[in-house]
């Protein structure tokens, strides 16, 4: 969902969501060392994505899933350098939608979410 969220929103996105976006990567990169507020900076980025996006099922799915978002936010801030990956696809993918880029807003998510599953799922098959 949120890929497609991510590209509908390149495609949409207005100065203000753009200017948005920008800022709350920004503020998720200086937060990342220091503060609890992570969580909750990178939810909010994710949610404005998906209002931006204008898709009304899509945001309906997303909000169903919100609180299963949380608890594996928490799981990946625990792994090595994820808030630093995630600070960093945060500012690519704000990028991307600030410029358009719909395609490469899609494909940025998609690396971002791979990127934060790929480690947990690993962690499973250790512990099994």
């Amino acid at each position: 969902m949120e890929p497609e969220q991510a590209y509908y929103c390149a495609k949409k996105a207005d100065p203000k969501l753009c200017r948005d976006l920008q800022n709350l990567a920004s503020q998720l990169d200086r937060e990342m060392k220091v503060s609890d507020n992570f969580l909750t900076t990178d939810l909010k980025f994710h949610q404005m994505i998906s209002k931006g996006a204008e898709q009304p099922s899509l945001m309906i799915m997303t909000q169903s899933l919100e609180k299963y978002q949380i608890e594996s936010r928490r799981m990946t801030n625990t792994l090595p350098q994820m808030r630093t990956k995630a600070a960093l696809y945060h500012q690519l993918i704000a990028a991307a939608i600030t410029t358009h880029k719909a395609k490469e807003a899609k494909q940025l998510m998609e690396m971002h979410i791979k990127s934060m599953i790929e480690p947990l799922e690993e962690n499973y098959e250790n512990e099994s």
